[in-house]
């Protein structure tokens, strides 16, 4: 996967999660109709992504929320900062 396909495809799950964010603030809670569509998304990744590809994918996107959370970080193996931008989380994914 290119870095560009890499960017497209967090930039459209980005997209999609903060407009159901968006929606759940305004009172509208839209998990029960996207819950399978994101089980597709998430099936298809796992037959793409090894696992630990995935498991760095997703911590990526839902928990350091598509690199904007500064104080969640992770670490090589020499104890080097990684994945800070979506550059550095394709050469850590594709390396």
């Amino acid at each position: 996967m290119t870095l560009e396909e890499l960017q497209h495809l967090l930039n459209l799950m980005d997209a999609d999660n903060k407009k159901i964010r968006d929606a759940y603030r305004l009172g509208i809670d839209l998990i029960e109709f996207t819950e399978s569509a994101q089980e597709v998304v998430n099936t298809l990744l796992k037959h793409v992504f090894d696992e630990h590809q995935y498991e760095t994918l997703s911590w990526w996107m839902y928990e350091k929320d598509f690199g904007r959370r500064e104080d969640l970080q992770m670490w090589d193996a020499d104890g080097n900062e990684v994945c800070r931008t979506v550059e550095e989380l394709h050469q850590f994914l594709f390396a």
